[in-house]
């Protein structure tokens, strides 16, 4: 990870607590990439939040169960928002 910036998609399962995640994913992610969270299910409204204290936009949210234990997950899909001059 001795580049900065400029990964096409960062990803995460299980790494850190969402938003330190995407605080951390954020500066990695080129300008047209995506960050991919793999998370409990939460609503969209909550995924919104999180991204946007990362300077992150929600782009879409899949949600499943487990197999077996039939915990509910989502993968959240952002991409980052254009920082101001």
């Amino acid at each position: 990870l001795s580049e900065p910036a400029g990964y096409p998609t960062v990803v995460s399962r299980a790494f850190r607590p969402p938003l330190e995640f995407l605080r951390t994913a954020r500066p990695l992610v080129a300008a047209a990439g995506k960050v991919l969270l793999l998370t409990a299910a939460v609503a969209d409204e909550e995924l919104r939040t999180l991204g946007a204290g990362a300077g992150l936009e929600l782009v879409a949210a899949k949600r499943f169960e487990l197999p077996g234990g039939r915990e509910p997950r989502a993968i959240a899909s952002f991409r980052p928002v254009p920082q101001q001059s």
